[in-house]
């Protein structure tokens, strides 16, 4: 993580965030949501500011927390929470939601993460657009498309903001996303983004 420190400010997806938020009492994201919170409390000693596009906190209020709590405790991902050993009553379910939106209001608010209003030019979303639908890497690209279950490679709107964003403040990316990481050095050699890292990549226990 120390090749983080010396940066202004460091660029958080929604998922981060969520992992982030997502703690009450002994539940929380099997292994990703420590890894938030010790990730985002290095930042803080060292005086990074997170910080994220408008549009990253509006994909979540979009979302909602109902839908985004019920994702993560349905038995699609039965290993996903710690702490989870019977079905999710209805209370405890909508306590656990109102916890991780209170988690979240006070992450948004606090003087060490900030909101900056983004709108990047079409040209350099088209530019994002071309790389992906130009990757010369066959191989590589066919592993993505195997891995994301689809045919077409252009991430979504809000996922090449965010790379956009990226470039245009010099700042490093932190995502699980593979839309993001997956070609993290070629966005990068291309002058598309700055630096981006994965997050299950960076080594948080010996900082």
């Amino acid at each position: 993580m120390n090749r983080l420190k010396n940066n202004q400010y460091t660029i958080y997806d929604a998922q981060i965030i969520i992992y982030y938020c997502f703690l009450y009492k002994n539940h929380r994201i099997v292994e990703l949501t420590n890894k938030a919170r010790i990730l985002t409390a290095f930042l803080i000693k060292n005086n990074v500011t997170i910080i994220v596009p408008a549009s990253i906190i509006m994909e979540i209020f979009n979302k909602g927390f109902e839908k985004i709590i019920s994702e993560y405790t349905s038995s699609k991902y039965p290993n996903q929470i710690t702490g989870l050993t019977k079905k999710l009553s209805y209370v405890f379910e909508y306590r656990l939601q109102r916890k991780v939106e209170k988690n979240f209001n006070n992450m948004i608010n606090s003087n060490w993460f900030e909101v900056r209003p983004h709108f990047p030019s079409e040209a350099s979303i088209d530019d994002i657009i071309d790389f992906f639908k130009n990757i010369n890497d066959k191989s590589k690209l066919n592993e993505f498309l195997n891995e994301k279950d689809r045919y077409d490679p252009v991430p979504s709107r809000i996922d090449m903001e965010l790379i956009a964003f990226s470039k245009e403040i010099s700042s490093p990316i932190i995502s699980n996303d593979y839309d993001i990481t997956f070609f993290a050095e070629e966005l990068f050699e291309e002058n598309l983004s700055d630096e981006i890292y994965p997050l299950k990549e960076l080594n948080i226990y010996n900082n």
